[in-house]
C-alpha cells in the first residue's frame, strides 16, 4: 500500500511540474531565472510517462498493448 501511495503521489507531482513548465512557456506562471520552461517541457513529459508506466506495472497492465489500442481508437475517431 505504501508503494502505491508513493507511485500515485509521484504521478500527480510530475503532472504538476509539467503544468508549471507549460504555463511558464506561455508566461502564465512565475518562472525562476534559472529555469527555462521550454527546456523543461520534454523532460517533464518523460517523467509523467514514466510515472504512469509505474502505475500500469503495479496493475500488471501491458502498457504497450494499451497504447496500441488507444492509438487505433484515436486514429479511427479522427480518420487519421
Amino acid at each position: 500500500m505504501q508503494r502505491q501511495l508513493f507511485i500515485y503521489t509521484k504521478l500527480s507531482e510530475e503532472v504538476g511540474e509539467l503544468s508549471r513548465a507549460v504555463l511558464g512557456y506561455y508566461d502564465r506562471q512565475r518562472v525562476w531565472e534559472d529555469r527555462d520552461p521550454i527546456g523543461q517541457i520534454g523532460p517533464e513529459c518523460a517523467d509523467v510517462i514514466f510515472a504512469a508506466m509505474m502505475v500500469a506495472r503495479d496493475f500488471d497492465i501491458d502498457i504497450v498493448e494499451e497504447m496500441r489500442k488507444k492509438k487505433e481508437k484515436i486514429e479511427g475517431r479522427f480518420n487519421l
